[in-house]
């Protein structure tokens, strides 16, 4: 048996849910994008087996070896399946305006799990550490990501220095997009969770509550101005959007 807490057991309990295709596909109408139970997710949640899966074998499985070694060589160089590389709370095959594109989701489980999204990448907070190749790749990728998202929209700032997670996240959707697959980001807040983990913790009381915390933390890097807009890369598009939900019981 898996013991599941935090973000994982409320993915875990939200994948779980009978009304999880239905709810799910309520939080990304407004996009046009739609989730069918045949559409491939991952990571598997569920309490007598967890398997994760990155973006980059989830790219294999899904499309081709020849995207995901190219998404891989683009992110961090190791030109190894076996790296770590950007595992999400959860990923799933969508359709998006009639052609295959690809849901990624992020979730937050308390505004204390939040306070982590305005901060900057754990290897640059030690200046002394000089980048090795991976390094220098996720900050080239995530620049390129900005430059390309700056000719849609002015004041976007996607940094590894502070919210990092999120600079990274729109990067990776941009990346899909400008390579094809059209992509959904979905931020999902938990609202009123209960039990132990959230004993110490201040949870999400109402939406304008999640939506204000998550924005006040978009603003830091300008990302609040391509929330619920579609960003064309002149291959794909994609689009950043906030949600939130009361938490499973």
């Amino acid at each position: 048996m898996i013991h599941f807490r935090g973000n994982r057991k409320n993915m875990a309990d939200f994948v779980d849910s009978p009304s999880f295709i239905k709810d799910l596909n309520e939080m990304i109408k407004s996009t046009g994008a739609k989730v069918t139970e045949k559409d491939a997710k991952r990571p598997i949640y569920n309490y007598k087996e967890f398997r994760e899966t990155g973006l980059t074998d989830y790219l294999k499985e899904n499309y081709s070896e020849e995207l995901a070694t190219k998404y891989l060589s683009w992110w961090n160089k190791t030109k190894s399946f076996n790296k770590k590389t950007n595992y999400w709370d959860l990923m799933s095959t969508c359709t998006i305006k009639g052609k295959k594109g690809i849901l990624l989701v992020q979730t937050k489980s308390s505004a204390t799990d939040l306070l982590t999204l305005g901060l900057g990448r754990l290897q640059d907070l030690y200046p002394y550490k000089p980048d090795n190749e991976n390094d220098l790749s996720i900050k080239q990728a995530i620049a390129e990501a900005n430059t390309g998202i700056s000719k849609q929209v002015s004041g976007i700032a996607l940094t590894t220095l502070k919210c990092y997670q999120l600079s990274n996240r729109i990067a990776n959707a941009w990346w899909l997009a400008n390579n094809g697959i059209p992509a959904v980001l979905l931020y999902k807040g938990e609202l009123n969770g209960q039990g132990p983990f959230y004993k110490y913790k201040k949870t999400f009381n109402s939406d304008k509550d999640w939506q204000d915390q998550f924005i006040a933390k978009a603003k830091l890097i300008g990302a609040d101005t391509i929330i619920d807009k579609w960003i064309d890369t002149g291959s794909e598009s994609f689009t950043v959007i906030s949600r939130s939900m009361e938490a499973k019981k």
